[in-house]
């Protein structure tokens, strides 16, 4: 069963609402980054996220859905073998990498910087240029500009993989931008 959320997605719902949302935004970058650390300590692999990934629920928390590209480890409890997380993110979203491989945490993290970043810019990063480019950039080590961003420190260690797990990251944007 799935349940109907009235404000729609976060991408929209940011959109619509424009910047008067400073301190929902880090209630927002907060609940994300919890929601994906619950799904990997579960052994999920979402495989896709972007903003648009979060629904909006009556009293406007993000809540994380569409989970129909994401893989997960094998669970002995409930005999259900591994499935490997085999969806590619957009490109914009996209951590370079061999795309037959199964998705792994660390390119969940990628993705996840990724999503901070447009919830905080309110574009996804390097809007306006082709796919190809934007994989380019990112193999080389270049980002979006986000120094001037609240949430552009743990942004940037997301895309260069400088964290081990969502827990990680969680707890450097408590002491890096009050999260």
């Amino acid at each position: 069963m799935l349940k109907y959320y009235p404000h729609g997605d976060l991408k929209n719902y940011v959109a619509k609402n424009g910047r008067s949302l400073t301190k929902q935004l880090k209630r927002w970058a907060r609940q994300i980054i919890e929601g994906v650390a619950k799904v990997h300590r579960n052994g999920i692999r979402h495989s896709d996220l972007r903003l648009d990934q979060w629904s909006v629920d009556e009293d406007l928390n993000a809540r994380l859905c569409d989970f129909n590209a994401s893989g997960y480890d094998a669970n002995k409890r409930l005999d259900l073998p591994a499935s490997k997380a085999l969806g590619l993110e957009s490109y914009s979203h996209y951590m370079p990498r061999d795309p037959e491989l199964d998705n792994t945490d660390l390119s969940d993290l990628f993705a996840l910087g990724s999503a901070l970043y447009e919830l905080e810019a309110g574009e996804k990063p390097f809007a306006g240029e082709e796919g190809e480019i934007i994989t380019e950039h990112f193999e080389v080590g270049r980002y979006p500009e986000v120094d001037a961003l609240s949430f552009g420190g743990i942004t940037g260690k997301c895309w260069k993989g400088e964290f081990e797990t969502a827990l990680d990251l969680l707890h450097a944007g408590e002491k890096s931008c009050g999260l």
